[in-house]
């Protein structure tokens, strides 16, 4: 067994040093001294990397070496924070010397003077008058303002996108642009109200001429100002205003309800900043809102805007890209140049990925039991992680899987060293909150886990994405891994989508995928979790993060993904102009930075390159596949999906065919009957508007809800009492929480989570209209009727529509498979019976194949077939429109090859340990061959 994974290390040990140096050999440097930085044991090692190669020697004389880090403090800094305070107290730089040449003229020891004095101002030395640290862009971020800058002087209402992956400083780029623009009216807006406190953070530290305007209570405890505060200003200066994209979308004057914000849609904005511009903004809702805002220039901050390229929502002209690569490149040539630098702190990444499916062989061939029926079991993560009322339905696959973690010496947790390696991680789970209870559970009863404390960053019953989406709990989740870090030697955050975005958790050193996430955008974003700067104490040793990992456990998916990852940004890979020649080369650059480790078909950990990369998908899928004896989905591709919209021909062809169960086809009992399904889903949007109204009815809670905020005010203006509230707010939103229950046969359990929401989200209203400087009691009502509102009848009712349409939309995927998979299952006979010696496809495979037995077998005509293989144009209420086929026809013919493998290898009948037969379903019509047994 492969040792690989012991080369996991996340930290290093450094000795952050600044030290001095003359060469009294070169006239030139007279007067000036060389001040650099080392993160060697011995600075002198450095030093002579600089004045003694193979070609030349010079001596130098030291001047001095001393600890980098500030007086009482564990902080460190960098040669460049000192250069910058040396050239604040009028200490010239001798560029021509180079950057880190510095002249004292003829006082060589005061570098040591003030060396000692900045030690013990700490960064407040950098700060100027206005009490704001003094900084220098870095060269990508100066030269993203720049193309934007530029952008916008000859682009009217120009809207521009920095495709910026996450720790680019998006922040404070962001501001340099709003000043160099001149701009006294920023607006910015964002999906995320949790990243307030690091547009915040960045402020304080770095802004100066400007007001910061925010009410979102994510900054409530902050120096923010609101709009009243500004406006009373003497003088008024020019504003920056944090917004949320919820917040603008509820105002009335962006197409929501409420009477809030119209000083926003008054003003004319110089720049609009749309923060994390990849979620939520292709919406038409969205799109509407925005259009509403007057503006200059429209600034985009997205580090995956996957959609924005595919839609070519932006001119190539109009994009800066800054990835991961080019950030680990601009490091790599730092510390081949100057051993540090601006890059130099940030973390590589590192994938090992592993077949978890190989646990559950027997499930793979057998099928699985759900609801009492056997159904194909194509491996999927959510379904291996799926649980029901907070228990795994495969509870044992799990237990086992866990301590194969801790066991094997593949596993990234298999030894004590690699836990220490591994000491804080986040773990990305299922694709409900069920999930992440169950498994919680599971970590706290295992004999190696139990000693971790592990963090639930997840609500109540939501889907992951409404996990992502859910603001309030990200931030909770936020605070609560904070506080577990600082108190435990070890954790696991479990998450189904919060933490997922826009948060920085630096301890955190690894990523566990144990979710079948697919789209791109949310992935990379995940896989970032970890990959960001930390530096601690071990042992009386500074140590720094080095390497960050993604551990994933679904290595076809993963390395589908990584492609996009190499590709997916690219401009000309979005609209079909790269090559096969392309993908592969930029793959092959990727991997320098970014190595994959993936678990061979034998089990063996190997180093992929791009090649394996872009086939090795493939090659995991066809052994399974050839496994169930292509009685799998895993053979079909994502317009299932789409069953809503199948063309009516497609769906004939479809009710010819018999279904798959319990590995054998049998007749199908009904008709697909796709119209009720399609009527379904187009009547969502009524129904909700509908049962929004019957549980709303009058609004009377409304007028109950206004006279309860005014009965308690009534007592003290200052104050309210929050148990009160939270008491007399629940009686008034019970009609309609029992309203809910009658609509929608809602369980008990099910209300009393209602309410418990309810309940929490008045108390933090109620708290936070107690610690606001300006007491506004008509945003204190409005903020409640929301919550019953919005918070709970919208949601609950917009979220109960969706449950039905999935469901529906479920079973007609899983009709559909169980039809397709009547016709796959046959292929492994269609494949013996070609006595072809040529390369067999799912393009030729039917060739040989009499007419008349292809009907016999499959129970659809060759014609039938090609429709569903190559997809075709139709008209359907007089749009033109194209079906793009069923199959997956890369896993496809992987898997005839992998068959095909299989019968040469099995050749001899009579020796051969396997038998090929077993390989091949009994077929409805008689069989041609005989099996051994």
């Amino acid at each position: 067994m492969s040792n690989i994974t012991q080369n996991i290390q996340s930290y290093k040990v450094i000795y952050p040093q600044v030290y001095s140096y003359i060469l009294p050999n070169r006239p030139q440097t007279e007067g000036s001294q060389k001040i650099g930085y080392t993160e060697k044991e011995n600075a002198d090692d450095r030093i002579l990397q600089q004045v003694k190669t193979a070609a030349f020697s010079e001596k130098y004389t030291k001047l001095w070496t001393a600890p980098a880090f500030f007086d009482g403090s564990e902080q460190s800094f960098t040669d460049k924070a000192f250069h910058r305070f040396l050239e604040k107290k009028g200490v010239e730089r001798k560029l021509e010397l180079g950057k880190e040449w510095f002249y004292f003229n003829g006082e060589p020891l005061k570098s040591k003077d003030l060396f000692d004095l900045f030690r013990k101002e700490k960064f407040s030395a950098l700060q100027n008058d206005k009490g704001k640290v003094e900084y220098t862009l870095r060269f990508e971020q100066d030269e993203a303002v720049k193309k934007a800058l530029g952008y916008f002087e000859q682009t009217e209402k120009g809207e521009f996108l920095w495709n910026a992956k996450p720790r680019f400083g998006k922040t404070l780029a962001s501001y340099d642009l709003a000043k160099r623009l001149k701009a006294n009216k920023v607006l910015i807006v964002t999906n995320r109200p949790a990243i307030a406190n690091s547009w915040f953070d960045d402020f304080e530290m770095f802004v100066d001429g400007y007001a910061f305007i925010s009410e979102t209570s994510s900054l409530k405890h902050r120096a923010t100002l609101t709009r009243e505060q500004h406006i009373a200003m003497i003088p008024i200066h020019p504003l920056i205003t944090f917004l949320s994209l919820q917040d603008l979308k509820g105002s009335k004057y962006f197409g929501g309800n409420y009477d809030k914000l119209r000083w926003v849609a008054d003003l004319e904005w110089d720049l609009l900043i749309i923060d994390e511009a990849h979620e939520g903004v292709d919406t038409g809702r969205t799109d509407a809102a925005f259009d509403v805002i007057k503006r200059k220039h429209t600034l985009h901050l997205s580090g995956t805007p996957f959609k924005q390229l595919a839609n070519d929502k932006f001119p190539k002209e109009a994009i800066y890209n800054w990835t991961y690569l080019d950030e680990q490149k601009i490091k790599q040539k730092e510390i081949e140049e100057d051993e540090t630098g601006e890059h130099t702190d940030l973390p590589d990444l590192k994938l090992f990925t592993y077949r978890i499916s190989q646990m559950i062989t027997e499930e793979v061939n057998e099928g699985i039991e759900i609801d009492n029926e056997t159904r194909d079991y194509a491996f999927d993560l959510n379904e291996f992680f799926r649980a029901k009322d907070k228990k795994f339905v495969h509870e044992d696959d799990v237990r086992e899987f866990l301590k194969n973690l801790t066991t094997n010496t593949k596993y990234p947790f298999s030894t004590p060293e690699l836990r220490e390696e591994l000491k804080h991680t986040f773990w990305y789970v299922g694709n409900r909150v069920d999930s992440v209870k169950a498994l919680e559970k599971l970590l706290k009863e295992d004999p190696v886990f139990k000693d971790y404390k592990v963090i639930v960053a997840a609500g109540d019953g939501l889907s992951f994405e409404e996990e992502e989406n859910d603001f309030k709990g990200n931030e909770s989740s936020f605070q609560k891994v904070k506080k577990a870090i600082a108190e435990n030697h070890k954790t696991i955050t479990l998450s189904c989508g919060q933490l997922t975005t826009g948060v920085t958790i630096k301890e955190w050193t690894a990523v566990l995928m144990l979710t079948d996430i697919k789209t791109p955008s949310v992935y990379m974003q995940a896989a970032f979790r970890a990959q960001n700067p930390y530096k601690e104490f071990r042992n009386g040793e500074l140590v720094f993060k080095k390497s960050a990992y993604l551990f994933d456990f679904a290595p076809t998916r993963v390395l589908e993904i990584y492609d996009q990852f190499a590709n997916g940004l690219n401009p000309k890979a979005v609209k079909g102009e790269i090559t096969e020649k392309d993908r592969e080369e930029n793959i092959k650059e990727l991997l320098n930075f970014f190595p994959v480790i993936s678990e061979d078909v034998n089990g063996e950990m190997i180093e992929l390159d791009a090649n394996k990369v872009l086939t090795f998908p493939n090659a995991l899928a066809a052994a399974e596949i050839v496994n169930a004896r292509f009685m799998t989905n895993l053979l079909f591709n994502d317009s299932l999906k789409g069953v809503f919209n199948f063309p009516k021909e497609v769906e004939e062809i479809l009710n010819k065919m018999p279904e798959e169960k319990n590995k054998r086809a049998q007749k199908t009992s009904s008709t697909l009957d796709l119209d009720d399904a399609r009527a379904l889903n187009n009547n969502k949007s009524k129904e909700i508007n509908t049962n929004t109204e019957i549980i709303l009815g009058e609004k009377i809670f409304k007028t109950n809800t206004e006279r309860v905020v005014d009965n308690l005010l009534e007592l003290n203006n200052e104050q309210i009492y929050a148990d009160e509230l939270i008491e007399k707010v629940s009686v008034a939103a019970e009609p309609l929480i029992a309203k809910f229950k009658e609509v929608y046969k809602a369980t008990q359990a099910e209300t009393n989570e209602v309410t418990k929401q309810i309940q929490e989200k008045v108390k933090q209203i109620a708290e936070e209209y107690n610690n606001a400087e300006i007491k506004d009691s008509e945003a204190l009502k409005q903020k409640l009727i929301d919550t019953i509102e919005l918070d709970f009848v919208t949601n609950k009712v917009t979220q109960k529509e969706d449950e039905k349409v999935e469901k529906v939309q479920k079973t007609k995927e899983e009709e559909i498979s169980d039809r397709l998979r009547s016709f796959t299952r046959t292929i492994p006979m269609f494949i013996m019976a070609n006595a072809s010696r040529d390369e067999i496809t799912i393009d030729n495979f039917d060739t040989e194949i009499d007419d008349q037995d292809f009907l016999d077998l499959t129970s659809i005509t060759k014609e039938e077939f090609h429709k569903l293989r190559d997809g075709f144009d139709y008209e359907e209420d007089g749009k033109r429109k194209t079906f793009q086929g069923v199959f997956n026809k890369y896993r496809f013919n992987a898997s005839i090859a992998e068959f095909r493998l299989k019968k040469d290898q099995l050749a001899n009948y009579f020796t051969a340990e396997e038998d090929i037969f077993e390989l091949i379903p009994i077929q409805k019509t008689n069989q041609i061959f005989t099996p051994k047994k």
